[in-house]
């Protein structure tokens, strides 16, 4: 799924959850997901303004998957299912990043990235997840 306004200042307003099978790219636009859910099974590339408003940001594809782009914040970042590895190749700001799932693991593979965890947030790291930084 690509957001892009062509150049323009469009700004894309989510009304329902989003449960995306491949990738989400936000090349030109903001797109804002208000109280909604964005499970992806692909990669998240932020290439304009991302604002996730109260609602989660979930990658459960059991497999490897990526956060790539420009800085990003996030209210809830869940990495869940089974066997699911999410990296971060940008700097990122989350207020709750929660590591659920059988074997699943957060990974930041690029150094000189920055973590930032909003005051009064939390790291959620299940029995059989990795927080690896």
């Amino acid at each position: 799924m690509v957001f892009d306004d062509g150049g323009g200042s469009a700004v894309f307003v989510m009304q329902d959850a989003m449960n995306v099978l491949n990738d989400v790219t936000i090349n030109g636009g903001t797109l804002q997901a208000g109280s909604n859910n964005i499970t992806i099974k692909g990669n998240f590339t932020n290439n304009d303004i991302f604002s996730s408003g109260t609602g989660s940001l979930v990658f459960n594809k059991g497999g490897s998957q990526r956060i790539s782009g420009g800085s990003s914040s996030y209210n809830n970042l869940t990495v869940g299912g089974t066997d699911t590895v999410l990296d971060i190749t940008g700097n990122i700001t989350f207020k709750d990043l929660n590591i659920t799932g059988n074997n699943t693991k957060f990974l930041c593979i690029t150094s000189g990235v920055n973590i930032t965890v909003v005051p009064a947030g939390i790291i959620s790291v299940g029995a059989s997840g990795t927080l690896d930084l």
